[in-house]
């Protein structure tokens, strides 16, 4: 299996457990798994009332590009997603964090992009 797939299958694997674990289903607030295997983009979504306040968001969202470059695009949640591709075997050195501008990029661990 290529890196791409695998890096993937990983994201999607994660992101299927970070859903179910941190995110209460039968509360005011639902979080939904949306992937897209083709383009490699995984997303979890929120949606709900609280109170009278409603909210909906991208909560986390995740692409594997086809150089094998893990994109972090957006995490607004309290889980710390870096920590999580790097215990299930996804580098530093091949995860971008996107909304770090592209100069300082190079003055991390991270990749460039």
């Amino acid at each position: 299996m290529d890196q791409v797939t695998t890096y993937r299958e990983t994201v999607r694997e994660i992101l299927t457990g970070l859903q179910k674990e941190y995110y209460n289903q039968t509360g005011p607030i639902k979080a939904t798994l949306i992937q897209d295997d083709r383009n490699g983009h995984y997303l979890i979504t929120i949606e709900g009332w609280e109170g009278e306040r409603f909210t909906y968001g991208t909560s986390i969202h995740v692409e594997v590009k086809a150089d094998g470059k893990v994109w972090i695009h957006r995490n607004s949640s309290s889980v710390i997603i870096i920590d999580h591709l790097e215990r299930a075997g996804i580098p530093m050195a091949s995860t971008v964090v996107a909304w770090h501008p592209p100069l300082a990029r190079k003055h991390t661990e991270f990749a460039e992009g």
